[in-house]
């Protein structure tokens, strides 16, 4: 059996809450706390874990983002050439952000309306 390092994050009602890398992303289940050892848990235990969070990426809508709008929200900001992106890079950042227009209000419904 393949073991994998995990971290254990808390313990509620004779679980565990763990998490782990899962390629470039992290994951968090429950699983029972005898199937922990040393920091480490079967992968077949992985497999049958009660999964634990909002899977964010079916419910985030950000294809308003695009390198248009990005560009616009730069220039809006002041960064015209590659020595003013040299001189306010942490201000890009922001442009980036500015960009994206995040609905919290309609992030939260969508999530609620598929509990």
């Amino acid at each position: 059996m393949k073991k994998v390092a995990v971290k254990i994050v808390g313990r509620v009602e004779g679980a565990a809450l763990i998490q782990w890398p899962d390629g470039e992303d992290y994951k968090r289940a429950f699983v029972p706390p005898e199937t922990l050892q040393e920091g480490q848990v079967d992968e077949t235990v992985l497999e049958a874990a009660i999964p634990y969070g909002v899977p964010w990426e079916d419910f985030l809508d950000i294809k308003a983002l695009t390198p248009k709008r990005i560009a616009r929200e730069m220039r809006r900001i002041g960064i015209w050439t590659i020595d003013d992106l040299r001189a306010k890079g942490p201000i890009a950042k922001q442009a980036v952000w500015g960009a994206i227009q995040f609905d919290l209000g309609a992030l939260i419904r969508a999530v609620e309306e598929e509990a």
